[in-house]
């Protein structure tokens, strides 16, 4: 594991203004990509946290330098960006809601767990071989 978290802050506008700069003051965290559709929202992150890079393409998180992806992305969107992320070996951060269903969400613990593992203490629950929202007994 790195010494530091290298991150991508995805999505620079709206809430995201709130807190994109703890990013930049957290120990152990380096935000090295801004990456917005609006360019100078990108260029604004970036100034606030540092970050080397801006950028307005979303596979610009996804490269081999980026340990983590924060989305602040427009909730229709998460489902495909945390898929992607997650399919390209990344760490990922939501903001609520995750997804749009809970089918939408099961895709995305499911893919997590079978790319970075359960997290400890959570390995065998009691609706293993289920999906996460179904063995809860949730419904959409």
């Amino acid at each position: 594991m790195a010494e530091e978290f290298r991150v991508a802050l995805v999505g620079c506008g709206g809430v995201a203004r709130r807190y994109r700069r703890i990013y930049g003051r957290l120990p152990g965290v380096k935000v090295v990509s801004a990456i917005d559709l609006n360019e100078a929202e990108a260029a604004q992150t970036a100034a606030e946290v540092g970050a080397g890079r801006i950028s307005q393409n979303f596979e610009d998180a996804l490269g081999r330098e980026i340990d983590v992806v924060v989305l602040s992305t427009p909730n229709d969107m998460h489902c495909e960006q945390s898929v992607e992320a997650l399919r390209a070996g990344k760490h990922v951060l939501l903001k609520k809601p995750m997804a749009r269903s809970v089918e939408e969400c099961d895709q995305i613990v499911l893919l997590g767990h079978k790319h970075c593992g359960p997290q400890k203490g959570r390995g065998e629950a009691a609706g293993a071989g289920r999906p996460p929202a179904a063995a809860a007994g949730w419904q959409s």
